[in-house]
């Protein structure tokens, strides 16, 4: 006999993107609470698993991303700016977070910011625990960054310089606030 998953991604999504319509909740509640009142069950037998999705870091890095193509955007009047950092849509698995939360006004970035930020993310999680941590991101940075081609020449090097800042400062502020509690 083939093998079904009790609860769908799709059921879970229905949650999400129907939060008005609260049968879809009420549905999987339902289910769930026959499943445990059941007795014996494995979590695979109840929950499908989508191999190809990506990890919830990747889809914060994109989200993050998304947020900061908007914050450069918005302060910049250059239009050849505007469009390299910007994508129309995007249906990669890193996209779902965003997709899921917009309704229509979330920014997708362009794959290069996406990988930049990446690249940024492992640097900071490299030296992380030393206390010149800013400093030694930044350097190991430098060589990585020349590689980095960005379509207008004349603020590649503004652009690049407030999206390492910003997105370093972040992740610090975001580090010790959960390193203090």
């Amino acid at each position: 006999m083939p093998h079904t998953n009790l609860i769908t991604i799709s059921d879970i999504k229905n949650c999400y993107e129907n939060k008005e319509d609260k049968t879809a909740i009420d549905k999987l509640k339902t289910k769930l609470n026959g499943l445990i009142n059941e007795g014996e069950w494995e979590l695979t037998d109840i929950i499908e698993h989508d191999y190809s999705l990506a990890p919830i870091v990747d889809c914060l890095k994109y989200y993050i991303a998304g947020y900061l193509t908007h914050q450069i955007t918005k302060g910049s009047s250059c239009p050849k700016c505007k469009s390299s950092l910007t994508s129309i849509e995007c249906f990669t698995s890193e996209a779902d977070l965003t997709n899921i939360k917009s309704r229509g006004w979330l920014k997708h970035p362009n794959k290069y910011l996406y990988k930049l930020l990446s690249v940024i993310e492992d640097e900071l999680m490299n030296h992380i625990s030393k206390t010149s941590v800013f400093e030694d991101t930044i350097e190991a940075l430098i060589t990585k960054c020349e590689t980095f081609t960005f379509p207008c020449a004349e603020h590649k090097d503004f652009i690049l310089a407030y999206i390492i800042k910003y997105y370093i400062n972040m992740r610090m502020h975001q580090w010790t606030r959960q390193t203090n509690q």
